[in-house]
């Protein structure tokens, strides 16, 4: 091989290995996940220490080349170490691999998934912020039967504001339903 071929080969970022006797598969919790989602197979809980303390988030960076920059940097997640596995259980054992760090837990050809971690109560109060913020947003019922009803009477006559203004009272808060009241139409 000569020194321009021997620079283009590019060493791999991930080691990858076969799988052990450590592999881990429950039949009976792939049954339990596809009854409850028969479409799809679920997502499978990985077995790291302090489970219930952690939340997990899997990101890609397959469409987006920040997305691990982002994850870390701007939303706060750590990633999750061969240290956060129980002991005798590897990467390999539960489907992942180990970025080329050695450490961080990755799948993909190029180990552009990498799942991540945060403790639940950090991202409680998160999503709890996400919703107050999201709901200031949000206008009042009547406000937004308003809109819905002069967005309709411009497009369709003022007939069809005046009927969505009187029946969906009652439908944005889940206090009631759209109902048609006209009756059979006509056959000529």
């Amino acid at each position: 091989m000569s020194d321009e071929q021997q620079k283009r080969t590019r060493t791999p970022k991930i080691t990858v290995s076969p799988r052990t006797e450590d592999t881990v598969f429950d039949t009976d919790e792939i049954i339990r996940r596809r009854l409850a989602n028969p479409f799809a197979g679920g997502n499978r809980d990985l077995p790291i220490k302090n489970r219930e303390y952690w939340d997990l988030y899997i990101a890609s960076s397959e469409f987006d080349p920040n997305a691990h920059y982002e994850m870390r940097a701007v939303k706060g997640w750590e990633p999750v170490t061969t240290d956060d596995l129980p002991d005798g259980l590897t990467p390999q054992g539960i489907g992942w691999q180990t970025a080329e760090d050695g450490k961080t837990l990755c799948r993909g050809v190029r180990g552009q998934e990498i799942i991540y971690k945060m403790p639940k109560a950090i991202r409680h109060k998160i999503l709890m912020k996400q919703d107050e913020i999201n709901r200031k947003g949000t206008k009042s019922e009547k406000a937004a039967i308003d809109d819905i009803a002069e967005a309709a009477g411009g497009s369709m006559g003022s007939e069809a504001g005046d009927f969505v203004h009187r029946h969906l009272k009652g439908t944005l808060s889940g206090g009631g339903a759209i109902r048609d009241s006209r009756g059979p139409l006509d056959a000529g």
